[in-house]
């Protein structure tokens, strides 16, 4: 099974998808560039189906104090794509960033 089917559909606990994603971004972290071009995608998913879970929670009035948490992780989320797409080669600090982004992210969910 890959991590991000583990991710997919509605969890109780966003904590879990936060950290799941965070795991995804260290291991990529270690990666060469060649070996990360491959892998990216499974952290790249498993943050939009984070971002799409708090979106739909926003919209449907569940909590209004989940909008911090969308911030951190669309930031995070633009980070990795920088990382994909970047001007001059890959730039491993943007994993570093968006991990810790998404370390504010889980610390932004409502208790």
């Amino acid at each position: 099974m890959r991590t991000h089917d583990r991710i997919a559909g509605e969890p109780k606990d966003l904590r879990a998808v936060c950290r799941e994603a965070m795991s995804l971004l260290q291991k990529d972290m270690q990666l060469s560039p060649g070996e990360l071009e491959n892998e990216i995608d499974d952290a790249q998913r498993a943050l939009v189906r984070l971002r799409d879970q708090l979106i739909e929670r926003t919209r449907h009035g569940d909590r209004s104090d989940w909008r911090p948490a969308l911030v951190h992780v669309n930031t995070a989320i633009s980070l990795v794509v920088a990382v994909e797409f970047p001007a001059a080669g890959v730039h491993a600090e943007y994993l570093k960033r968006a991990r810790e982004t998404l370390q504010r992210a889980e610390n932004a969910l409502p208790a």
